[in-house]
């Protein structure tokens, strides 16, 4: 979903007694505006792309493979499409008024239409860390 109120305070992390893990998400609204650029750049080199591959490069540094983070980021891009509508509008957004939000969806509705994105964002994330600062 595009939220370009992203900022350290948005992340959290939590100790389970082994290690650090992240928190789930929270502060999360859609931005009617949103364009694909974060607020916080998110990769080794300074990116703010929002993009699947940028997301999946950072996985292992959260203790995730990136298969199993490809796999969760399709079920998540499933649902948010298929529901993102309906939440809207039982908040109160009026019908006419949804289409306006498009553009916060539009990587889910892109990921849930097109599954094989998500296999190119897997080999674009592994050329991403190839090239990263970040320790393997």
């Amino acid at each position: 979903m595009g939220n370009r109120d992203d900022h350290p305070r948005n992340h959290g992390l939590l100790h389970d007694g082994t290690g650090w893990r992240l928190s789930k998400a929270f502060d999360i609204t859609p931005l009617p505006t949103f364009t694909g650029m974060l607020a916080m750049a998110v990769t080794a080199d300074g990116s703010a792309d929002c993009t699947p591959a940028n997301l999946l490069c950072a996985a292992p540094h959260f203790g995730m493979c990136v298969d199993d983070a490809a796999a969760w980021l399709g079920q998540a891009a499933r649902h948010v499409a298929q529901h993102w509508a309906a939440l809207l509008l039982a908040q109160g957004v009026p019908t006419a008024a949804t289409a306006q939000f498009n553009a916060a969806f539009a990587l889910s509705n892109e990921l849930a239409e097109s599954p094989e994105m998500l296999e190119q964002a897997v080999s674009a994330s592994e050329s991403i860390r190839r090239g990263s600062k970040f320790p393997r």
